[in-house]
């Protein structure tokens, strides 16, 4: 009886019927299902039109640096001398570098949709000596072409299936070169398969902010969910408390804009809380993760309005006597 009393008090006689009733429970699942569902639905219709009636092919490769094992052999702390030769020729410039491909479509690629296999390519005047593919991921199977082409045998790979390899290169008949850009060899992957428009390459969060011109969030696996669940909580907070202060209790359009800020306001909140719990710098170690602080910030502050507005209005419903609206009898 106490427990009811407090809570009866607390959040009004009214309110406290409807969360027993289970009202207030539904409105919190049918109020974001009603705010969303339409856009979902027409994400998801775009999303499967562009797919189109065959789902294309992706790949996506990624470099690394290359290294001068001769050079690094023969500082002085390593105290090794090393020759190596090729063909008979000595080879004064032999550098080493790394590289990977990988199927980060929907649909896996076919031996038999492989009109060209991948094929890994140099400029003149870096020749490729040989390419050896990792153990890990898929092993393909390379055939020298000429001096300046590997191509690989068809293989199956599926989506998430990664390739990657170690590609030797040298130029002979050169003397030694220093490590500057214009010394450095340069490779690239090339291939034809079906339903493929370009192999590309993935791009530095920080290169998709700057060449975007717009606002780009990056989020996967749980943290999307926990996107999704810190936004629930948050919508459910504010619209508890809206209807706590009775700004929501007619069904009209500025009601329903109210709602549709609150709920842009929480999902800001907590897509800004998971960058800062799971982002590249999390828990505000970057100076950066200052221009995530408004969005909650203001989300807290308004909470606290909200819930003070309330009560304000409650004490003011409570002050009132019921006496004044009685009239008494003499006699």
């Amino acid at each position: 009886m106490a427990a009811t009393l407090t809570i009866g008090f607390f959040v009004g006689h009214e309110e406290f019927h409807a969360i027993a009733s289970g009202k207030t429970i539904l409105s919190f699942v049918g109020i974001p299902l009603a705010l969303f569902g339409p856009f979902l639905g027409a994400y998801m219709t775009y999303w499967m039109h562009n797919l189109g009636s065959v789902t294309p092919k992706k790949l996506e490769v990624v470099y690394w640096d290359f290294t001068n094992p001769l050079e690094d052999l023969q500082s002085q702390d390593a105290q090794i001398n090393v020759i190596a030769t090729s063909g008979g020729s000595k080879i004064d410039n032999l550098r080493i570098g790394q590289t990977g491909i990988s199927n980060t479509g929907l649909s896996p690629i076919l031996p038999s949709e492989e009109f060209e296999p991948p094929s890994i390519s140099s400029k003149d005047p870096w020749r490729i000596i040989n390419v050896v593919s990792s153990d890990r991921g898929v092993k393909l199977k390379w055939t020298k072409v000429d001096d300046y082409k590997f191509s690989s045998e068809p293989a199956l790979l599926n989506p998430g299936d990664r390739a990657g390899v170690t590609v030797y290169l040298t130029r002979i008949g050169d003397t030694k070169l220093k490590d500057s850009e214009q010394d450095k060899p340069t490779v690239s992957w090339n291939a034809r398969i079906a339903n493929l428009a370009e192999i590309t390459s993935p791009q530095d969060i920080k290169e998709k902010i700057l060449n975007s011109g717009w606002l780009v969030v990056s989020h996967g696996g749980w943290e999307v969910i926990f996107i999704v669940f810190l936004f629930l909580v948050y919508l459910s907070i504010s619209i508890y408390l809206l209807e706590m202060a009775r700004l929501i209790e007619e069904k009209n359009p500025v009601s329903y804009g109210v709602i549709l800020a609150m709920a842009a306001l929480n999902l800001c909140a907590a897509e800004v809380g998971t960058t800062y719990l799971f982002g590249y710098y999390p828990l505000g170690i970057s100076a950066q993760n200052s221009i995530n602080a408004p969005p909650i910030i203001l989300n807290a502050l308004v909470f606290v309005g909200l819930f003070l507005y309330a009560r304000s209005k409650r004490v003011v419903s409570h002050s009132e006597s019921p006496l004044d609206g009685r009239t008494s009898k003499k006699g």
